[in-house]
């Protein structure tokens, strides 16, 4: 079979470690995939079933044994008890059936507790992959049935390498994005209290958004706290800010206002 990841740019470790799930036949009942947005989960998520599949990844949306829930809404329990009654129907070709539910992040408490009852008895040759941006806002006990994979920023964007080289302007736009973060991080509290409320005002609602600055924060920071081995006082006060990031996160994840929940990791580092 050819390789279905061949197109893919990046996250080279994780998309190894699938290679090697499908080489031996051996996939997990569930994955999670999750992220920032926009830097390939949905797309491997889809690459990974059409393979599951036998299928090219182009023929997976009217694939009968795929289903694929991909809102920008919150996404709520009567489409997943319809996802549960397709996924123990009898396969149409060769026993198996897929589902990817994109943007899991945003689905309800009782659509959870009802995915939940699918992933404690699963039935038949059935593959599930959650593609999420916060791992967090997904119940413990979904995470726990769930082989999760973790992608981000540092592992490349798809498109991204290749525009950045062929773009000088968006080349300078990465890099002044990189530097913001950085210097919010070096702000006193008022200061880092006045960026917040002036990306408030204008797209740091957009959780995307809010979503890209944590994780470059959460790059810088440990990026900080390997350099600091061995200093223990500021490896700790660094451990602190990450701890307080995830926090943050967390918060969000459950649908907190974006600024008063910046504001909260603000004045915690």
């Amino acid at each position: 079979m050819s390789d279905p990841f061949s197109s893919i740019i990046g996250h080279q470790k994780q998309l190894d470690y699938l290679r090697q799930v499908l080489k031996k036949n051996s996939p997990a009942h569930a994955y999670c995939f999750y992220g920032p947005a926009h830097i390939g989960k949905f797309t491997i998520a889809r690459a990974l079933a059409a393979a599951f599949l036998g299928i090219d990844a182009s023929a997976l949306n009217a694939h009968p044994d795929a289903k694929i829930i991909d809102s920008d809404t919150r996404i709520g329990v009567d489409e997943i008890r319809e996802l549960n009654k397709r996924l123990v129907m009898t396969s149409f070709f060769g026993g198996k059936k897929v589902a990817i539910i994109n943007n899991a992040h945003t689905m309800l408490a009782p659509a959870q507790n009802a995915l939940l009852k699918t992933l404690e008895e699963p039935r038949g040759l059935a593959l599930i992959i959650l593609v999420a941006q916060a791992q967090a806002a997904l119940l413990p006990t979904i995470r726990s049935r769930s082989a999760e994979i973790m992608f981000s920023l540092q592992n490349g964007r798809p498109g991204i390498e290749i525009q950045a080289e062929q773009d000088a302007e968006f080349q300078a736009y990465l890099e002044d994005k990189i530097k913001s973060a950085a210097e919010f991080l070096a702000l006193p509290i008022a200061g880092r209290l006045r960026w917040i409320e002036g990306q408030t005002k204008r797209k740091m609602e957009k959780s995307d958004i809010v979503l890209e600055f944590i994780e470059l924060w959460r790059a810088t920071l440990h990026g900080r706290f390997l350099q600091e081995l061995s200093k223990p006082k500021e490896r700790l006060l660094l451990l602190r800010s990450l701890q307080a990031l995830a926090q943050t996160e967390l918060v969000l994840a459950q649908n907190a206002n974006p600024s008063f929940a910046l504001q909260h990791f603000a004045i915690s580092i």
